[in-house]
């Protein structure tokens, strides 16, 4: 996580180890982003990022490795890995 410019914390426990993680994240500059719930308030009080579903997979669309509609994986030939089908 140290090395990575952007993290994504679906979950952490107020006061946890994954909650310290990002609290180190966060003053060494990096984004942290989390979906927007309220059981992630206490991320962004820390001050990750909270994104609404279309904002999510506009922002990891955009980033280096992740492919397009198409997905690798034979059995979901064409299907987009951003959407619960």
């Amino acid at each position: 996580a140290a090395l990575a410019d952007t993290i994504f914390v679906p979950y952490a426990r107020p006061g946890g180890a994954v909650a310290a993680l990002v609290m180190m994240l966060l003053e060494m500059g990096r984004n942290v982003y989390t979906v927007q719930d309220r059981d992630t308030e206490g991320l962004v009080v820390l001050g990750a990022r909270a994104l609404c579903t279309d904002a999510f997979v506009t922002l990891f669309r955009g980033m280096e490795g992740v492919e397009g509609p198409e997905t690798n994986d034979p059995g979901r030939e064409g299907r987009d890995p951003f959407i619960l089908h």
